[in-house]
């Protein structure tokens, strides 16, 4: 009879496992720019234009503003969710062959597949702003009607790698004073001009050489199609973002990567980021869109989350950079067209070996997808 209460190791007995099993409640949905898996980032630092908003439900709390009550403090939020789209139908696989890793299997907890045994995904996101009740994100990888389990609010000095700013010592202190007050110059500068002056980044006796700054920050920051784009202080806008970073933890007297290391595939990918270029008359759609302000009337050019034509440029951009296809289409269906819907835009492309292109740019309501009702408009 004992032995029959007992439980061997590696597994629970039934009322065990009944202890161990929690109901839990959205406190809310994401209302993203992201409207299906398709082109959806895969990581929250893929596209930084990516917004979202968060609205806390009443069936949570009576005043739902009240638990958000100083989050404005803070630049970040994680947000804890729910993988609500996978239909593996409660089946995981203890091994899973991860995009990047272009058809090599690892571990599902060596990875970020959404495929797991509890289907639970946490992202970075940077908050914009609060207003009532709602949260409004930016950088944010998540699709449209994504059930949030919590938030909570980013803190360096716990979640963080980097020493706490308590170690770095007298010198370190004054070099943050130094930088604080180059970022107040350069808040400034940004305030009164839209374009990059030498006041916004760093001057040349603090910048380190160029070949001081991580490769692997210029390889994420470089556009590759500034020979198309209407905007071409893009890349060197993004350029300098990252070498005034790398200043920053130069001065600091700290180095990120001491202490951390990664699986080779991560730093090391056998994908490689892709240059994107745009055809001309897929550049000519994307400046017909534009923000609804609200006052006048609304059209099927109107965009609901991003600013304008150079944000959703550089949305594109950034999400086709990182090959959002699924290893299966990367190869199986290489010379396929690949679409993907983004705010209230269409976007359809293609894959060469190195290299991206987009064909098309249209009006969601415009796009003949197979099966879907194309033409329903969607709102906020």
């Amino acid at each position: 009879m004992a032995s029959q209460e007992m439980v061997t190791e590696g597994k629970l007995s039934n009322q065990e496992e009944s202890a161990t099993s929690f109901n839990l409640r959205p406190i809310g949905y994401i209302k993203s720019c992201f409207k299906t898996k398709n082109g959806t980032p895969r990581q929250p630092s893929v596209c930084s234009f990516a917004k979202a908003r968060l609205k806390i439900i009443k069936s949570i709390f009576v005043r739902p503003d009240h638990s958000i009550e100083g989050l404005q403090e803070f630049s970040h939020v994680w947000l804890i969710f729910v993988f609500h789209k996978n239909n593996s139908g409660g089946f995981t696989k203890a091994k899973v062959k991860p995009p990047r890793l272009n058809g090599q299997k690892t571990g599902v907890f060596a990875c970020r597949s959404p495929y797991r045994p509890n289907p639970i995904g946490l992202t970075l996101a940077k908050l914009e702003s609060v207003e009532g009740d709602t949260l409004h994100l930016s950088g944010i990888d998540i699709i449209n009607g994504t059930p949030v389990l919590d938030i909570k609010p980013f803190i360096p000095d716990y979640d963080s790698v980097l020493p706490p700013l308590t170690s770095v010592g007298l010198e370190g202190r004054k070099n943050i004073h130094e930088l604080n007050h180059k970022d107040e110059v350069v808040k400034q500068s940004t305030t009164n001009s839209t374009h990059v002056t030498k006041e916004m980044v760093i001057d040349e006796n603090t910048c380190p050489p160029e070949s001081s700054v991580s490769s692997d920050c210029l390889s994420a920051c470089e556009f590759e199609s500034s020979r198309n784009s209407c905007y071409p202080d893009i890349s060197d806008l993004k350029l300098r973002e990252c070498k005034a970073e790398n200043t920053r933890v130069e001065m600091l007297g700290v180095n990120p990567k001491s202490d951390v290391s990664v699986g080779e595939w991560v730093s090391s990918p056998p994908v490689n980021k892709l240059k994107v270029r745009f055809t001309p008359n897929a550049l000519e759609e994307i400046h017909r869109f534009k923000r609804h302000n609200h006052e006048g009337s609304e059209t099927k050019f109107s965009l609901e989350f991003f600013k304008d034509g150079f944000e959703l440029q550089v949305a594109i951009e950034s999400i086709v950079s990182a090959d959002p296809r699924s290893t299966y289409r990367r190869t199986a269906c290489e010379d396929k067209l690949y679409y993907f819907p983004l705010d209230t835009v269409h976007v359809t492309c293609w894959f060469g070996d190195d290299f991206a292109e987009i064909l098309r740019v249209q009006p969601l309501c415009d796009a003949a997808i197979p099966g879907k009702n194309v033409h329903k408009k969607i709102t906020a």
